[in-house]
C-alpha cells in the first residue's frame, strides 16, 4: 500500500491535489497570513485522502482526549472540552479530490485515552492529521443519532442513489426505503396487504469510496410516517509515522423513525458512514473496534406510535428494526459486517422501513497488523 501511495504522490503533484477554501482566525499570523505549514510536511510518504499535508496550517502540539465526551465541529474547527471550554486547534477547510469539502486538523501527536470520547459533529467530514504518532484508545464517535447527524452526513452525492418514501394510502402506507453507500440500503415494507408500495431501497456507491459520509433513509408513506435515519457521518486519522487503535471509532446511521399513527409506514434507517485509517504502520490491536453499520428501520403503525430502528452500534451486530403497533409492520434490521440490511415487513396496516446498508472502513498502510480479536464492520 505505501508503494502505491508515493506513486500517486509522485505522479499527480501532491499540492494540486487540495485547495485552501477558508480562512480560520486561529490559522492566521499576527500580520493576517495563512500561518506557515508544519516544516515536516514534505516528509508525509502519502496524502491522506488524497490531501496534501502542506497545505494545512503546522501544528501547536499535540492534542490529548483525556477521560469525559469532548465534541469536534467541523463547521468551525472549535473543540469543546468535557466542561464546555472550546479551543480552536490548527485546522483549514480544504477539497478533497473527489470535490468533498473537508475539515483538515493539524497536530503533532493525537492521543485519544481509555474513556475519552470525541464526537464528532457538523457539516463535513473530519481529517485529524498527525504530524508523528497517533495512539487512541478511547472512542471517536462521528455516527448520528436522533436530531444530531454524524459530521459530513448526508452529501449531495447520495442524491444520486436516495432511497425512495413508501406509498401513501390511508388503509395502510409504505414503509421508506433504506440509505445505502457501502452496500445498498433494503426495500420498505409494503403496506395495506400489498397494495401500498414500500419504497425502493438507496443504491450502492459506485466505488472507490472516499471520505465521506452516508446516506438517509427514505420516509414512510402517509402524514404521520415515520422520518428516515440520517447517515453516519465520515471521519479519517492519518499519522505520518505510526497508529495504533486499541479503542473505537464508529460512524453508524441512525435508525428510522416511528410511524406515528394514522396507518403510516415507518422510516427507513440510515447507511453507516465511512472510517478511514491511514499510517506507514498501523497496528488494531485485539480491543479494536471500526463499525460503520446502518440503522434499523422504524415500526409501521395501526393506528398510534410504533417504535423507532436502532441506530447503528459498535460491532458486528446488526440494529434491530423497531416494532410495529398493533397490525403495523416491524422495520428491517440495518446492515452489519458481511450481512446485508433487512428489509422491512409487509403488514396489513402501515409497512415497516427498511434497514440502512452499511458504510465503509478504509485501512491504509504499508505494514499493517491486525491482532486476533480486533472487530472491523464492514470489512476493508
Amino acid at each position: 500500500m505505501r508503494s502505491l501511495l508515493l506513486l500517486l504522490v509522485a505522479t499527480c503533484g501532491c499540492r494540486g491535489l487540495v485547495e485552501l477554501v477558508e480562512r480560520d482566525p486561529d490559522t492566521l499570523g499576527d500580520d493576517g497570513v495563512d500561518a506557515a505549514p508544519d516544516p515536516t510536511c514534505d516528509e508525509w510518504p502519502f496524502a491522506p485522502a488524497g490531501v496534501d499535508p502542506c497545505t494545512v496550517p503546522a501544528p501547536a502540539g499535540a492534542l490529548v482526549i483525556t477521560e469525559g465526551t469532548w465534541t469536534y465541529d467541523t463547521n468551525s474547527g472549535a473543540l469543546t472540552d468535557p466542561a464546555q471550554n472550546a479551543t480552536f486547534p490548527p485546522s483549514a477547510l480544504v477539497i478533497a479530490p473527489d470535490g468533498t469539502e473537508l475539515r483538515a486538523l493539524s497536530v503533532d501527536d493525537l492521543r485519544v485515552d481509555a474513556g475519552g470520547v470525541l464526537v464528532v459533529r457538523g457539516a463535513r467530514p473530519l481529517l485529524a492529521l498527525a504530524a508523528s504518532r497517533a495512539e487512541l484508545a478511547g472512542t471517536i464517535d462521528a455516527s448520528s443519532r436522533t436530531g444530531a447527524p454524524g459530521a459530513g452526513a448526508g452529501p449531495a452525492s447520495c442524491d444520486a442513489i436516495d432511497a425512495v418514501a413508501g406509498t401513501e394510502d390511508v388503509e395502510g402506507a409504505g414503509g421508506g426505503g433504506g440509505g445505502g453507500l457501502g452496500q445498498p440500503g433494503a426495500k420498505g415494507g409494503d403496506g395495506n396487504d400489498a397494495m401500498a408500495a414500500g419504497g425502493a431501497a438507496g443504491g450502492a456507491a459506485t466505488p472507490p469510496i472516499t471520505l465521506r459520509g452516508g446516506c438517509r433513509g427514505a420516509r414512510g408513506g402517509n402524514a404521520l410516517g415515520g422520518a428516515g435515519g440520517a447517515g453516519g457521518g465520515a471521519i479519517a486519522v492519518a499519522a505520518r509515522l505510526e497508529l495504533e487503535l486499541a479503542g473505537v471509532m464508529v460512524a453508524g446511521g441512525e435508525g428510522g423513525g416511528a410511524a406515528q399513527g394514522g396507518r403510516s409506514g415507518g422510516g427507513g434507517g440510515g447507511s453507516g458512514g465511512v472510517v478511514l485509517l491511514a499510517a506507514p504502520s498501523l497496528h488494531l490491536t485485539s480491543t479494536a473496534i471500526i463499525a460503520a453499520n446502518g440503522g434499523g428501520g422504524g415500526g409501521g403503525s395501526d393506528g398510534s406510535p410504533a417504535m423507532r430502528g436502532q441506530d447503528g452500534a459498535p460491532g458486528t451486530t446488526a440494529a434491530p428494526g423497531g416494532a410495529g403497533q398493533g397490525m403495523g409492520g416491524g422495520g428491517g434490521a440495518g446492515g452489519a459486517a458481511a450481512t446485508a440490511a433487512v428489509a422491512g415487513t409487509n403488514p396489513r396496516r402501515g409497512g415497516g422501513g427498511g434497514g440502512g446498508g452499511v458504510g465503509a472502513v478504509i485501512l491504509e498502510s504499508g505494514a499493517l497488523v491486525v491482532d486476533a480479536g480486533a472487530v472491523v464492520s464492514p470489512a476493508p
